[in-house]
């Protein structure tokens, strides 16, 4: 009988191959609310480590990827899923000259918001956005939202806690300004909560506080055109009050959720030395 072909890394740790990995991490993701985010956090760490021997980022991809998509099948956790790509990012041991860990994630959250976006657009354009998303919230838990709130919560978390970079969020924020007026009431929530958890640091952090601004300026446009619902309208007026209360000599940022897991929790991680 052929014997089955095993490898190992130079530590002579067992090296699962990619199909398995996908496979197990899939099922840790789906069990979180059951095990727990410290649980799941330590079985992603001991499933990651072997990415640190391969050359390509191809094993990586497949973590992030994989952790990207658990965000629209489970849009009540985004915070625990931005914690653990957060932790990927923090694991030095991983990324090479070629390529770099939140390059990785950015990538992977980049590509999920443009396929979200695309279908966005293609929906409203046929004429069918209104019905599908009744259709949506009548059959979806309320606990839940919608996944592409849970997509951009994620993404703004990630920001906040420095992992993915400030264009990402600034293309989000100038593609819902700038179309404002056509967008339906749920996706301008969308819009003010992401705007909510990072608004305050992006104009404090921006290295391009014009456009910033002008995106602002554009949704106060929007906010009173003729067009606009009354729901639009106090959507958009309320999230600039907001906006537009800053105080960037005194505020602190927003803090209303940890950015990392505990380390204390963390004994047997892979990555409780790298976070802090």
């Amino acid at each position: 009988m052929k014997r089955e072909e095993v490898n190992v890394a130079p530590d002579g740790s067992l090296l699962l191959n990619p199909f398995e990995v996908e496979r197990q991490l899939r099922y840790h993701l789906a069990a979180m609310d059951v095990m727990g985010l410290i649980t799941t956090s330590e079985h992603l760490s001991s499933l990651v480590k072997q990415a640190m021997w391969e050359l390509d980022a191809k094993l990586l991809r497949i973590v992030v990827e994989a952790i990207v998509a658990q965000v629209a099948i489970d849009p009540g956790d985004t915070h625990s899923y931005a914690l653990l790509c957060q932790m990927v990012v923090k694991n030095k041991q991983l990324g090479s000259s070629d390529f770099s860990v939140q390059d990785v994630v950015a990538k992977a959250c980049q590509q999920s918001y443009e396929t979200f976006w695309r279908q966005m657009m293609m929906t409203m354009l046929g004429g069918t956005y209104a019905a599908a998303e009744r259709q949506h919230l009548r059959t979806a838990p309320r606990s839940q939202g919608n996944r592409g709130r849970a997509l951009l919560l994620f993404i703004g978390y990630l920001y906040g806690m420095d992992v993915v970079p400030e264009w990402l969020v600034m293309h989000i924020v100038l593609e819902h300004g700038r179309n404002a007026i056509e967008l339906p009431e749920d996706c301008l929530e969308n819009f003010a909560c992401l705007m909510e958890i990072v608004g305050c640091s992006l104009a404090r952090r921006t290295e391009r506080p014009m456009l910033l601004a002008l995106i602002l300026k554009t949704v106060e446009t929007a906010a009173e055109h003729p067009k606009m619902s009354m729901r639009a309208r106090q959507i958009l007026r309320d999230m600039l009050l907001s906006c537009y209360n800053w105080d960037l000599d005194t505020r602190e940022e927003p803090d209303s959720v940890p950015r990392e897991i505990p380390i204390g929790h963390l004994e047997k991680s892979e990555f409780h030395t790298e976070i802090g």
